[in-house]
């Protein structure tokens, strides 16, 4: 096993609440100048832990696995200028190309994250406009989120609608893409180049926030997104050609589509802990060669929790459930295993896919720093079509942490943990590249936000 120093790094949207709840907060500003930092740092023996259930980013259906056994590498800061009790900028980044679980450094990169100005236009109304992320809370355990594509350049505003808060957005987003182009559409032997198509995006966001009572809320939430034209360098790009060694293939850039999502978020919190549940229904079009009729429909649900309540009697939990139900328009191959690959067998299919994933995390407070837990996460697919075409993965992890507070999320923490992971195939490769089933893993670092 090799030994490597990674920067382990989990977006935490509990984070991402604080920072929405103080940019929105209409209260006077007692501070011109604020600052905020969420990380993960430490060192891991991971070795492409779950490469085979990797998640492939918003908008594409990977398998949720444990956060803390893959974290992505990630550090997220937020600087906050108070011009007065009405006027506040926000700026915050989020560094990537950092070492990731490859061990492949790409050199320092920062990403804009937040950079807009906020102003109060009447007690019940604020203005914004700028680059901005609008984030829900996520499902703690796990490292996927249906609801995070929310990222556009635009503006937005915040008012009361009979009586509850309202956020209102709209922007857009470029998306830059590399295309691998025949020299000469004539000629196979030509070879390619590789060039940067362009499409810019744009987004509506609607969310209204509805109180049912004491530490209990509703927030239901529409979020639509219409892709652009591809373009090349300014024109409009429909097909374009590929040279392989004996032909040339003509190939076609996706349509303009539009993708919807309807979703409900209901949580609850108190002194016995707090839950978040989503449900939501999405639609969007394939990407595959028919031009984007293959996929229909999404319905998923997720849940969250952290009973902290109980750490009067030295126990704490958390838990996550994520459910994704796909409905294809056009049947499907299922896949089985042969020979530790996936082989898609024609004559069986099916119109739906289902993925499931199960977190739970129980601590015990040996004392009110000193904490023991075990993460144990599962997640299965029932293999309908090639993005869902993964192994089901199990994962047990004792942690032992040093923790600030007497909490299930104990943050600012040290931890160190162990983790053995089962594969249903030979998913995982050695740092030889032999085919494993199992896994080991240990971590130890430290986990902050402020």
């Amino acid at each position: 096993m090799i030994y490597r120093s990674t920067v382990v790094i989990s977006a935490s949207s509990l984070l991402a609440t604080m920072f929405a709840s103080s940019a929105f907060a209409a209260e006077t500003k007692a501070n011109p100048f604020e600052f905020h930092a969420y990380g993960r740092l430490g060192i891991t023996t991971s070795e492409k832990l779950t490469s085979a259930g990797q998640d492939q980013g918003d908008g594409a259906f990977g398998l949720p696995t444990s956060r803390h056994i893959r974290d992505p590498n990630y550090l997220r800061v937020q600087a906050q200028a108070n011009a007065d009790a009405k006027n506040t900028f926000n700026l915050e980044a989020q560094f990537e190309n950092l070492p990731h679980q490859s061990n492949s450094w790409t050199g320092m990169g920062v990403n804009l994250r937040n950079a807009y100005f906020q102003t109060e236009v009447s007690p019940d109304a604020e203005l914004w406009f700028g680059a901005r992320r609008l984030e829900f809370e996520d499902v703690r355990l796990f490292d996927k989120f249906p609801l995070s594509d929310t990222t556009f350049y635009g503006l937005g505003t915040k008012l009361s609608l009979a009586g509850s808060p309202t956020h209102i957005a709209v922007g857009f987003k470029n998306i830059d893409s590399p295309l691998s182009i025949a020299k000469d559409p004539a000629n196979p032997a030509s070879g390619n180049d590789t060039v940067v198509s362009q499409r810019r995006d744009t987004s509506l966001f609607v969310r209204h926030d509805i109180s049912l009572g004491t530490g209990i809320a509703l927030r239901p939430t529409l979020i639509l997104n219409q892709s652009g034209q591809t373009t090349l360098k300014g024109s409009p790009l429909d097909k374009y050609h590929t040279a392989s060694a004996d032909r040339v293939t003509e190939s076609t850039t996706p349509k303009k589509t539009l993708t919807g999502k309807v979703g409900a978020t209901f949580s609850h919190w108190g002194d016995a802990g707090w839950g978040n549940h989503f449900l939501w229904i999405e639609t969007r079009p394939a990407t595959g060669s028919d031009g984007g009729s293959e996929k229909d429909s999404l319905i998923g649900l997720a849940s969250s929790g952290d009973y902290e309540g109980w750490s009067s009697s030295n126990i704490g939990l958390m838990y996550g459930l994520m459910v994704q139900h796909i409905n294809y328009k056009t049947a499907q191959p299922k896949y089985a295993i042969e020979n530790d690959s996936f082989v898609p067998n024609a004559s069986d299919t099916s119109k739906t896919s289902t993925v499931v994933a199960v977190g739970v995390q129980p601590v015990y407070y040996i004392t009110e720093r000193l904490h023991a837990a075990l993460d144990i996460n599962h997640t299965l697919t029932t293999k309908v079509g090639f993005e869902t075409a993964k192994p089901n993965m199990t994962f047990v992890t004792p942690i032992l942490r040093y923790a600030s507070n007497k909490s299930a999320l104990a943050t600012p923490q040290f931890y160190t943990s162990l983790t053995y992971g089962s594969y249903e195939s030979k998913a995982r490769q050695t740092s030889s590249g032999t085919p494993t089933k199992t896994s080991i893993t240990t971590q130890t670092g430290c986990e902050f936000w402020f």
